[in-house]
């Protein structure tokens, strides 16, 4: 950080120059003003985290409000037009939300229920945890794009739902990360209007069960480009006799 305003105000006048490849400025609190003819140099950035930057010639960025708890999560993906992200090192799960006789609701937990634009950043591992769903963790709703972009140790895991997702009209794009379920990572939904929904994967990794990683209902008229990525699926290539160890079939 070349400025680091955690208070108070400071000026930054013309003739001035910052190098930096992280934080030009950074606003924890109190106003920073940077005036024209300040030079900006590297990937140094203006970046509001809590305090104010005024400043004419460079784009100032402000941190998202991020969800701490599943709950939150909830509420920002329903909200839509959100920027969820999953904390490196840390695990969130979609508990699913219950009411008030203690049942669990059915996909409610993640619908994107508003149009919009939902980014999903996966530093962490976002986890299927206890859901009353047999289909899917996440639905994308007619009208909303998922961004999903995922760091090194990004992960979406699902082990109790059917799906990872469910492609109900909307659009989803991947951009990394390490997708495991045990039944199909992506499931386009056939009760709506089909040529509505898209799929595009440009990098990750992908494990799912017997069904595959992709499941299209045959009849639907659905886009679907993989640009890049690693595929796996859980089904082995061959089978064997529990008894004699004798290869029995072969896939």
């Amino acid at each position: 950080k070349n400025i680091n305003c955690k208070g108070g105000e400071i000026v930054v006048e013309d003739g001035v120059k910052m190098v930096s490849d992280k934080y030009a400025v950074y606003a924890k609190a109190g106003t920073v003003t940077v005036k024209d003819g300040v030079v900006i140099e590297g990937e140094g950035i203006l970046y509001e985290d809590g305090g104010t930057i005024i400043c004419n010639q460079y784009p100032v960025q402000t941190k998202q409000v991020q969800p701490a708890t599943s709950k939150d999560l909830y509420e920002a993906l329903e909200n839509g037009s959100a920027t969820i992200t999953v904390e490196e090192g840390k695990e969130m799960v979609l508990n699913g939300k219950t009411d008030e006789a203690g049942n669990i609701d059915e996909y409610v937990e993640a619908k994107l229920k508003n149009a919009g634009k939902v980014n999903l950043i996966l530093n962490g591992t976002l986890t299927s945890g206890k859901l009353n769903s047999t289909w899917g963790c996440m639905r994308v709703m007619e009208g909303t794009t998922l961004t999903i972009a995922a760091g090194e140790n990004g992960k979406f895991v699902n082990n109790t739902a059917w799906s990872n997702i469910n492609i109900n009209g909307g659009e989803v794009v991947v951009n990394g990360g390490y997708f495991e379920s045990a039944g199909v990572c992506f499931f386009f939904y056939m009760d709506i209007d089909n040529e509505k929904m898209s799929l595009t994967i440009n990098d990750g990794e992908f494990k799912a069960g017997e069904d595959g990683v992709i499941d299209i209902t045959p009849g639907m008229k659905v886009t679907v480009i993989i640009n890049g990525g690693t595929f796996y699926n859980w089904d082995p290539s061959a089978y064997v006799n529990s008894e004699t160890h004798e290869v029995i079939e072969t896939t």
